[in-house]
């Protein structure tokens, strides 16, 4: 899936707040005018003056664009206004740029001027009807039509008003022109019916539901997959302070946003940190392990289970096997692994399950890589490589069953706030480890900055993601986690060390449907989705303009 999340980074970000937009909306159109008018005075006989200058400001550029804004948002109550402003101000850019080709036509090319106007407002309708169909779907469609010719028709009016009648365009010659936006929008809608088509060959998902689940983060159900019963192992720390209870289903949080079990990190966060604690690990699993709906994550919660706790512990045991290295730890007769592997960002789940008796032993993905730039490779069942991580954790483990057991100490603390995180600092005959990680996919600078503060106070330091994709944009977003929040977390977890006891046990949910064959047609369908139909857009709209001019 990493492939086609890169996609979808180059074309998802964070809109500015709503102040920035409008601020934005104002002083663009104010260059703008500026601009467009200098241009056009220089190769026209149109004189440069004040009065020109504020008309096309405030009636080609400004008020147009702020009413289309507030229009977008009226006719949808669910739609953002900051959203609605953006694709407004996006016109507007559109709108001075065919100013510019416009003043570039000088005045002997009336007759291309004439055309170059109506492609820039037919190119503004078809910029708000492409963008509202994607983030709205098609149960809109005739109000969305409607609604995206508010700001060409706005435009249009300005150009009569000031230009039109002095060259006796006449009402018809306009409803001449407007044929053409039937047709463009036509046009378009056939590319995302297209769209549609190119992805029911592959699954039964929508490919405009598809897109605005996530923009809107809503949770949809994937009509995909197989009945599986997944095992969940729920792993208990107890010290004299409390308790802290750490879910850790086989299952993968994906695939996208609020689709399936995209939410499935976030949501058991928040249902163990309800009236207790608790946190979130990730084993080593792919996309193919992802829930369909994500409703079944209550499924997995009903699988958590207290299981009996030891208050003796080996040291963390550390080997490295070149690009692949196990930190583990052993209670009493389970034992616990944590897996750092360099070149693979996903793992399918029969590579390690096969081999292992999970009432006995847990294995978690740190999945630390660095943020947005995740391996790309998936480690599959069956290959050599699968088989030489399954050797080099045999013999990890048989060295494992190897160490001492001694008293064990330790203090744990959970922040739900923000970006949740969670610490575990860990005492075993002197040995002193830290395990921290946070809510997120891939480690951070400031994780990074962090665990360098605190490097002399341990003998190890681990760090974990817990491969959420419970969003898009805080996947990609610059900051991650609030460093001082990280420290304090840790700083409670140190200050809570004392004698403790931990231990697991694994269960079977109920029946619940996982992608996995399904989700390879969901990724195929993406990726056409994202390279076949932005070209088709642009291969339509090259149509268009010969067409036009």
């Amino acid at each position: 899936m990493a492939d086609n999340i890169d996609v979808f980074k180059k074309v998802i970000f964070s809109i500015p707040p709503m102040k920035t937009v409008i601020a934005a909306v104002i002083l663009s159109g104010c260059l703008y005018g500026v601009i467009v008018n200098f241009f056009l005075s220089s190769v026209s006989p149109l004189e440069l003056s004040v009065r020109y200058i504020i008309e096309t400001i405030l009636m080609v550029f400004v008020i147009p664009t702020l009413i289309a804004g507030e229009i977008y948002h009226l006719s949808f109550e669910e739609y953002p206004r900051k959203w609605s402003y953006f694709i407004a101000l996006f016109s507007e850019c559109i709108l001075f740029i065919y100013g510019m080709i416009l003043s570039a036509a000088g005045p002997t090319g009336i007759a291309s001027s004439w055309n170059i106007f109506w492609l820039a407002v037919i190119t503004v309708f078809l910029i708000s009807m492409i963008v509202l169909i994607s983030t709205l779907g098609y149960e809109n469609i005739k109000r969305i039509t409607i609604v995206s010719l508010a700001h060409p028709l706005m435009i249009i009016a300005t150009y009569h008003i000031f230009l039109g009648r002095e060259q006796d365009i006449t009402y018809v010659t306009y409803v001449e022109k407007l044929g053409v936006f039937f047709l463009a929008g036509i046009t378009i809608l056939l590319a995302f019916l297209l769209a549609e088509y190119l992805i029911s060959t592959n699954v039964n998902v929508s490919a405009i539901k598809l897109f605005s689940g996530m923009m809107h983060k809503k949770q949809e159900i994937l009509d995909l997959g197989y009945l599986v019963k997944p095992d969940v192992q729920t792993l208990l720390l107890k010290n004299k302070n409390g308790e802290s209870t750490i879910a850790i289903p086989w299952i993968h949080p994906g695939p996208l946003e609020g689709f399936g079990g995209g939410r499935a990190s976030t949501d058991i966060i928040n249902h163990l940190n309800n009236n207790s604690e608790g946190f979130f690990l990730h084993v080593p699993s792919t996309h193919k392990s992802d829930p369909a709906n994500p409703g079944d994550i209550k499924k997995i919660i009903g699988a958590f289970e207290e299981p009996e706790t030891t208050d003796y512990a080996s040291k963390m045991l550390k080997k490295d096997y070149g690009k692949l290295v196990f930190y583990g730890r052993k209670w009493g007769n389970q034992k616990i692994v944590y897996m750092e592997a360099e070149e693979y960002g996903d793992y399918e789940i029969p590579v390690f399950t096969e081999i292992l008796d999970l009432n006995k032993v847990v294995i978690i993905d740190l999945h630390n890589h660095e943020r947005n730039k995740e391996p790309k490779e998936q480690l599959i069942y069956g290959t050599v490589e699968a088989e030489h991580f399954r050797n080099c954790l045999k013999d990890f483990l048989d060295e494992l069953e190897k160490c001492e057991l001694h008293d064990y100490r330790a203090g744990f603390a959970t922040e739900v706030a923000g970006t949740p995180k969670f610490a575990l600092v860990e005492e075993v005959d002197g040995q002193r480890i830290l395990v921290f990680g946070t809510e997120g996919n891939g480690i951070s600078s400031e994780m990074m900055d962090v665990a360098l503060e605190y490097e002399n106070y341990f003998d190890d330091i681990i760090m974990f993601t817990t491969d959420t994709h419970s969003s898009i944009h805080s996947m990609i977003a610059d900051r991650h986690v609030d460093p001082k929040s990280l420290e304090n977390v840790i700083e409670s977890a140190r200050q809570n060390v004392s004698k403790a006891s931990a231990g697991f046990m694994n269960k079977k949910a109920e029946p619940m449907k996982l992608l996995k064959d399904d989700y390879l047609g969901l990724a195929y369908s993406i990726n056409i989705l994202a390279r076949l139909i932005p070209l088709t857009l642009f291969l339509l709209y090259i149509a268009l303009i010969l067409w036009i001019l």
